[in-house]
Order: structure tokens, then C-alpha cells, then sequence
């Protein structure tokens, strides 16, 4: 039985590339260039009207963490998300599109992850927006007293009592002032799938 709430929320699009493979490796967590088509993109394939539109519906229906802390920048909206996927391929982005469980309550989502396009990850804790800042992936492999941690093949740890030790470690060295190396802010948990959208 789960100790954590976790709650079905959606999905976010993260630009992968071989800049991207020589910064984060293995990781295929919720830290990196998480929805690359939007008010900063320039478009060179898809419409100008196209980027505009995928970008004020982002800001009007996903970004909504910095108004609402009850929210997780996800998209539970899968025909948004189609759209999306469809300009990233349009305009030769590789991505990876990972499907969230979090501690927020919203946004919600009703997906069914047992269809078969759905591959389990791991778990992760980093912001619920903005620059999705991921602890797993800056600090267990820079600070000296997470070394005992052990991170599967996606940079990620395999099971929720893995992470909640790592959440009570990182809490006892933050509140001890054991570190002073840490991120600030507020941190949840993710339980992450990646999508097979193809």
C-alpha cells in the first residue's frame, strides 16, 4: 500500500537531443527543455499562427503552477497534446513525452496507462513547473551523503520507499544545514511513465 498520495495528472513534452544526451545522460526525468514550442520559439516548419496557438493554450491551460500551487505544469489534454506532438515532429524536434503521477491534486486526468504505450520509469522530485528543477538528478550523484543512492537505467529511483528515504535525507541534511548546496523551493514527487506516442 502507497504511504504517498499520488495523483493521475497528464503528460509533459521535453526536447531530447545530443546536447541534451551529453548534459543529462541517461536521466529521462522531468528536468530539461520541457514544452520547446512556446512564446520563444521561432517556427521554421509549422505556422506562425500554430506556434501561437500551442503557446497561449500552454500559458492559459498548463503553466498554471505560479497562480495555483494546487496545479502541476502537465497537460491532461490528449488531443492538445496530439497537436503537439504533430508541430514537435513537424518541426524536427526529438521528444519524449512522459505521463505524470504527482502529489498535486490538478490538473486531472483520466488516461489509462495500461493500454500498452505506457512504459514505467521510475520516480523523481523536482518543481511542478517553471524549470522543472530535479534534486534526483543534481544532487545524489554531487552530494558526498546521497552516494548510497542508487539510480535505475533512467537516472531515477525504481520504487516509492527509494525516494522517500531520499526526500526524508535530503529534509534531515537541508534542515541540519548539512548542505548548503541544496535548490531552493517547493518539491514533489513524480511518478513517471514514458509515452509511446508513435
Amino acid at each position: 500500500m502507497s504511504s504517498v498520495n499520488l495523483y493521475p495528472n497528464g503528460f509533459l513534452v521535453k526536447r531530447i537531443d545530443s546536447k541534451d544526451d551529453k548534459i543529462f545522460g541517461k536521466y529521462k526525468g522531468v528536468e530539461g527543455d520541457c514544452f520547446p514550442i512556446n512564446e520563444c520559439f521561432s517556427p521554421k516548419e509549422i505556422s506562425l499562427e500554430e506556434s501561437k496557438y500551442l503557446s497561449k493554450f500552454l500559458k492559459d491551460n498548463v503553466m498554471l503552477n505560479g497562480f495555483d500551487n494546487s496545479y502541476v505544469d502537465v497537460c491532461p489534454n490528449i488531443y492538445f497534446l496530439k497537436r503537439y506532438i504533430k508541430a514537435c515532429q513537424a518541426e524536427g524536434l526529438e521528444i519524449q513525452v512522459i505521463y505524470c503521477k504527482t502529489q498535486k491534486k490538478f490538473p486531472e486526468s483520466d488516461i489509462d496507462i495500461g493500454d500498452g504505450n505506457f512504459k514505467f520509469i521510475g520516480y523523481d522530485f523536482g518543481h511542478a513547473g517553471g524549470d522543472y528543477y530535479s534534486c534526483v538528478f543534481n544532487e545524489v550523484t554531487r552530494i558526498p551523503e546521497m552516494a548510497r543512492f542508487h539510480l535505475n537505467q533512467y537516472g531515477l529511483f525504481n520504487s516509492e520507499p527509494e525516494i522517500l528515504e531520499f526526500v526524508k535525507l535530503r529534509n534531515e541534511l537541508e534542515k541540519n544545514k548539512s548542505c548548503l548546496n541544496f535548490e531552493l523551493g517547493e518539491f514533489i514527487i513524480y511518478q513517471l511513465w514514458e509515452y509511446k506516442y508513435i
